[in-house]
């Protein structure tokens, strides 16, 4: 068998050109700029939606033929703090797009975004809670009225919790990894 060789030779040189370093697949490299930005974008859907959506529900059987009807819905928007979720929400989306940026500047928009939406969630999760507990109390108070031997009851939380908290959730883990992603970059790891 013949052997082919072939040398990289630089314009006007008679030296050949050194080839480039190959890339270990198993050499660490930080987390993608892409994967830290979808992390946070996602976080600030999931925390818009939240923000606006159901937070509590309670949906009553008069009888065990009769359907579950809702009747009674807590709705985010109608809460102030429901409004300033969704706007972070927004500017988590908005600074999604910051982390491809030099500086830890605007780097700084989808962290404090994130410390702001944690911190209303775990406040307002548990008062959302003992709301739905006051609802469903009320609601087995009116039991003694029902000529039916049979009632069903449920409060609890809407898709609107579910998503605030699947949010606050998704930016943890964006403003993670773009924060370990900065450390790594500072410290000379290639992309």
């Amino acid at each position: 068998m013949a052997e082919a060789i072939i040398e990289n030779r630089r314009v006007g040189s008679s030296e050949p050109e050194a080839a480039p370093a190959a890339i270990s697949p198993t050499a660490y490299r930080p987390f993608s700029k892409k994967l830290v930005a979808s992390l946070t974008a996602v976080g600030g859907v999931l925390t818009l939606g939240g923000g606006l959506g159901t937070w509590i529900r309670v949906a009553e059987q008069e009888s065990s033929r009769s359907p579950f009807l809702e009747v009674e819905a807590v709705m985010g928007y109608t809460d102030a703090l429901g409004l300033a979720l969704a706007a972070l929400g927004v500017i988590a989306i908005a600074g999604a797009f910051t982390w491809g940026m030099n500086g830890w500047l605007p780097k700084l928009i989808p962290i404090i975004v994130t410390f702001a939406v944690v911190g209303i969630t775990l406040w307002k999760v548990p008062i959302m809670s003992s709301r739905a507990d006051e609802i469903f109390q009320r609601g087995l108070r009116g039991l003694e009225s029902l000529e039916e031997p049979f009632h069903s009851m449920h409060a609890g939380f809407g898709w609107g919790t579910w998503m605030l908290i699947a949010g606050a959730v998704m930016l943890v883990l964006g403003m993670v990894s773009g924060v370990l992603r900065e450390f790594d970059l500072r410290r000379g790891a290639a992309e």
